[in-house]
Parts: structure tokens; sequence; C-alpha cells
């Protein structure tokens, strides 16, 4: 940003980040509800496995899931790189968030 004038990119950014949150409310409400969902696991555990669903349904609107799914492991090490979230573990939270967009953008189109 300079002279008080934010980029594009960064207009873009900021839309995407508030987008983020409040679908990541909407998963701190449910998470525990999921038929994935581990006893005493909290929701930062399935948090990553969330973002990289919803960001790889945007990103990549009707693909389906099984294409994206090396995506979604490589951005999932990269968010989660000390974590004990495995793909084995992220992939059901991963491929319900993904759903949750495809579903959403079914319902608007």
């Amino acid at each position: 940003m300079r002279s008080g004038i934010a980029t594009p990119g960064a207009v873009a950014h900021g839309v995407a980040e508030r987008e983020w949150e409040i679908e990541a409310r909407y998963w701190r409400a449910q998470y525990l509800y999921q038929p994935y969902y581990e006893l005493g696991r909290s929701y930062a555990f399935y948090a990553p496995a969330y973002r990289v669903g919803y960001e790889a349904a945007r990103e990549r609107p009707g693909e389906g899931f099984e294409p994206l799914v090396k995506m979604m492991q490589e951005r999932l090490a990269a968010l989660d790189r000390h974590a004990e979230l495995d793909w084995a573990r992220a992939a059901p939270a991963a491929r319900a968030a993904w759903l949750r967009v495809e579903r959403g953008r079914h319902r608007t189109s």
C-alpha cells in the first residue's frame, strides 16, 4: 500500500481472508459433529485441513476433489509442518470443506 491507497492484490487478499474467517467460524462450530472427529481433538487440529479444502475449491471450481489432492497435500504440509495431522486424517475434513464450497456454488449459480 502506497500513499494510503490499497493495491488490487492487497484488497483481494483482504477479502479472501475475511471470507475464510467466515468459513472458519462455521467449522469451529461444526467440527465436533463431523463423522471424522476424534474425541479430544480441538478445532486447531482440523483447521489446516479445512483451509486447504476451502481454498482448493475456491481456486479451482468444478475440478473435483481427487484431481486437487496433491496440491492440497503440499499446502497442508506447508501450513502444518510440525503437527500430527497427516493427509489420511486431514482428507475427510478437507473434503468436507471442499464439498461445502462446491455445494454453495451450485446453490447460487
